[in-house]
């Protein structure tokens, strides 16, 4: 939007995802106490594509 560009077919639909997905900069824990400090460096695909 920011380009003049429309935006794309999703755009307004609220998105929420399992925390299983990585997004670079935020905890990920999967839901295990062995991961509750990591923090992952890259974003998944899938995230990044949606």
């Amino acid at each position: 939007m920011a380009d003049g560009k429309p935006p794309g077919p999703p755009h307004g639909i609220p998105l929420a995802h399992k925390g299983m997905f990585y997004q670079a900069g935020l905890p990920c824990t999967c839901g295990s106490a062995i991961r509750r400090n990591f923090v992952p460096d890259l974003t998944a695909t899938v995230i990044a594509r949606l």
